[in-house]
């Protein structure tokens, strides 16, 4: 004898009795619907954070320059207006010419001179030396920050960092938070380790080892390994040291022309080359 079995609900004071396949289907049905509103409740958060990405790329910026210097020409011309679009100037012009776009932000710098923003082709954001037993790298990272910030309202949107001074490849991690928007800087082309020719890959005493401030190589094929790691690990340019760098009391030594064209003989790398003389 097949066993059946049945639900009751309560509706309006009304008992109803549902079979099983009556209640698989109104499940299958809640089913459905939840996963509709699931679904379009994703689509609505995508396309509303979609529609706030677009309106700030979109959002035009207007500069009223009283004074505008053209690096191009080296002459400076009056009551000029830049029209800026997200990272872009998408005109200039006298501002009886240039028409500024309803809605758009206008920065007033009438009584101003505005110049292109200046690059710094040759800083080192990690500029001090502290002593790396008593500072972590966190401490030195945020100083990193902070040396940057400073060039930045010093006029300089843009640098080239050369050489992280003993801190690996911290100068990559605030490259990227820069260009990631965590924090306000220039856009930062960095460096690295750099490679040297005399000094050493640590310091400290026996016991303690510290890493060095570049990387020592030992031969072509070291620098070509050299080159691959630092490109592995963020590199935008490869700073090298022909003559080994500051003076040290170690024996210098210098890099040989096939020492200095290898880590550019693979077309593959792709990377440019920084020479320091020192």
């Amino acid at each position: 004898m097949r066993e059946l079995s049945f639900a009751l609900t309560a509706h309006n004071d009304k008992v109803e009795i549902k079979k099983p396949s009556q209640l698989n289907k109104e499940g299958h049905a809640m089913l459905w619907r939840s996963l509709m509103r699931t679904v379009l409740g994703i689509l609505l958060g995508i396309f509303g954070a979609t529609a706030v990405v677009w309106s700030q790329a979109s959002a035009v910026v207007a500069v009223r320059a009283g004074r505008l210097f053209d690096s191009n020409s080296g002459k400076e011309s009056n009551r000029q207006v830049v029209l800026v679009q997200g990272e872009r100037i998408i005109e200039v012009g006298p501002e009886d010419q240039v028409k500024i776009p309803p809605g758009a932000q206008v920065i007033d710098l009438s009584q101003a001179t505005v110049l292109p923003g200046m690059i710094d082709g040759h800083t080192h954001i990690f500029g001090e030396h502290p002593n790396p037993i008593t500072t972590t790298r966190e401490s030195k990272a945020f100083e990193a920050v902070r040396n940057a910030q400073i060039s930045l309202r010093a006029g300089f949107t843009a640098a080239r960092d050369m050489g992280s001074h003993g801190n690996g490849y911290g100068d990559v991690d605030v490259r990227n938070a820069f260009n990631r928007g965590i924090f306000d800087g220039p856009r930062l082309q960095v460096s690295t380790r750099g490679i040297a020719a005399g000094r050493t890959d640590y310091a400290g005493v026996p016991g303690m080892t510290l890493p060095g401030d570049s990387r020592n190589i030992h031969g072509v094929e070291d620098a070509r390994e050299a080159v691959r790691e630092q490109i592995h690990y963020g590199a935008d340019w490869i700073k090298i040291y022909p003559t080994a760098g500051y003076p040290s009391v170690l024996p210098v030594r210098y890099f040989s022309i096939r020492h200095i064209r290898c880590p550019s003989c693979k077309r593959s790398l792709m990377r440019r080359i920084a020479i320091a003389i020192a």
